[in-house]
């Protein structure tokens, strides 16, 4: 079995660290209430991977902790109230918006769940993430189509995102194209509504949300080494490309 990781991306508005802690906060609370694996979590303050005992039940402590590991890059210029301070406050803004990375356990690898939220920008537009890998431990409760398409829904409905996958490294490997900025996984989400799609004999189920449409290739979970699976996602991925709904734009 290959690990299956969800990738979400979205248009992010202007945020400062304020507002993306709030964001991300919210994130990891919903999850929380969606599965009780996600009740509580661990800052690995971006690449130092730092962790530590957790946040309160209710996230009260949310920001002074993750505040405290000092997830901004000290080499960038912020942009602040006070136009003579380039330091990261509260209240700054980021050419390269914000990010860090959540851990359901810290101290058990093969049942990690890790979230990394990357938000804000100073465009107004820029692209932001929600992305879920999910553990290698590959426990079957996680692997399941349903709490996969409860989850996928569940960070619809958070980030609104302009698209969505479930996929594995490997898969990706087999069906990204080259000059488009999406690919087909298991679960597949754009952010379109009304497409006439010629493909009903390739997908499992084909579900609509309040902000678009989400097609699953499958029951079972996808894996690099099944054929058919794999010609299914391509052939998929051909007819999502005729209707040019491969990229941002």
């Amino acid at each position: 079995m290959e690990k299956l990781i969800l990738i979400s991306r979205f248009r992010s508005p202007v945020l400062t660290l304020k507002d993306y802690f709030s964001f991300s906060k919210n994130v990891l609370i919903e999850l929380g209430k969606l599965d009780s694996v996600f009740a509580n979590t661990f800052s690995w303050a971006g690449n130092k991977k730092h962790r530590i005992s957790g946040f309160d039940n209710d996230y009260t402590n949310f920001e002074e902790i993750v505040f405290s590991q000092k997830i901004w890059d000290e080499e960038i210029r912020y942009n602040n109230p006070d136009t003579s301070n380039f330091d990261c406050t509260m209240d700054s803004t980021s050419f390269i918006g914000f990010l860090n990375s959540y851990s359901n356990v810290n101290d058990n690898f093969l049942n990690q769940f890790v979230v990394r939220i990357s938000a804000g920008g100073n465009k107004g537009d820029d692209i932001g993430y929600i992305n879920i890998e999910f553990p290698p431990s590959f426990d079957t409760k996680y692997y399941d189509y349903f709490f996969v398409k409860k989850l996928m829904l569940k960070i619809i409905e958070l980030a609104d995102p302009i698209y969505a996958v479930v996929t594995t490294d490997n898969f990706i490997d087999l069906v990204e194209l080259e000059n488009t900025d999406f690919w087909i996984g298991w679960f597949t989400y754009l952010r379109k509504q009304k497409i006439e799609f010629n493909i009903n004999n390739l997908i499992e189920e084909e579900f609509i949300t309040d902000q678009g449409i989400v097609l699953t290739l499958g029951k079972e979970t996808i894996s690099s080494n099944n054929e058919i699976i794999v010609s299914k996602a391509i052939a998929v991925r051909n007819e999502l490309l005729k209707l040019n709904l491969l990229n941002y734009s």
